[in-house]
């Protein structure tokens, strides 16, 4: 099930003034992205931690 339009609006809303207000502490976009996902999901959470080394170690191999 979709949530409604005005439901949506409201979510993106609270997310972009969260947003702006960890960049004003100083939080990097990475950081701030981490925390949400933790905080909504703790299973995506580690999923999204694995895709990062994976994406780090892809990285180390076309650089090297």
């Amino acid at each position: 099930m979709r949530p409604d339009k005005t439901a949506r609006l409201g979510v993106e809303r609270v997310l972009s003034i969260f947003i702006g207000e960890m960049h004003s502490l100083n939080f990097k976009n990475e950081d701030i992205v981490t925390a949400v996902i933790e905080r909504c999901d703790p299973d995506a959470a580690i999923a999204y931690q694995e895709v990062k080394q994976q994406l780090s170690h892809l990285k180390e191999i076309t650089d090297a």
